[in-house]
């Protein structure tokens, strides 16, 4: 398990050279928290979860804050059956990333496949968790993307 996930986002955000700020608040632990906390656009906030295949790899998909996660649209881009594919446990995200259920984001503290929902690449700056609750990351859509590798794809359910 990673002992400071915060630090290890941090590092590989600085490796990586995408310029990022860093927004201090209340810690939040909901996207309810997250809308009442802090000041900050919907349309370029991300809720980040955690998917894992009965294999144990992981990927991170970020969504919008109203969303709801299509599994099967993940396990399509992601070229796994989706009887294999299911949301992760918050002890599994625990025991992998070594981050408190609610503080997953965008990036993760150790490189993972990564599917950003496809409107999100139209926007110049993205909101995102920073590995705990009492920080959130900006950082810009295009060059964080292009930097980590993190793939625009179709992943919200239809509401």
């Amino acid at each position: 398990m990673i002992s400071d996930p915060y630090s290890a986002v941090l590092e590989r955000l600085a490796t990586a050279e995408v310029p990022i700020e860093i927004l201090e608040h209340d810690p939040v632990f909901t996207m309810e928290d997250v809308k009442q906390t802090i000041a900050i656009p919907t349309h370029a906030q991300v809720k980040s979860m955690v998917v894992v295949s009965k294999d144990g790899d992981i990927a991170i998909c970020g969504i919008h804050p109203v969303a709801r996660l299509s599994v099967g649209a993940v396990a399509r881009e992601l070229g796994v059956a989706r009887s294999r594919l299911s949301l992760a446990s918050p002890q599994v995200v625990v025991d992998i990333l070594g981050v408190p259920p609610g503080a997953v984001g965008l990036v993760a503290p150790i490189p993972v496949r990564t599917l950003l929902h496809d409107t999100f690449e139209a926007e110049s700056q993205l909101y995102f968790g920073a590995g705990r609750h009492d920080r959130t990351i900006k950082a810009p859509t295009a060059l964080l993307a292009r930097a980590l590798d993190i793939r625009f794809a179709r992943i919200e359910a239809d509401l």
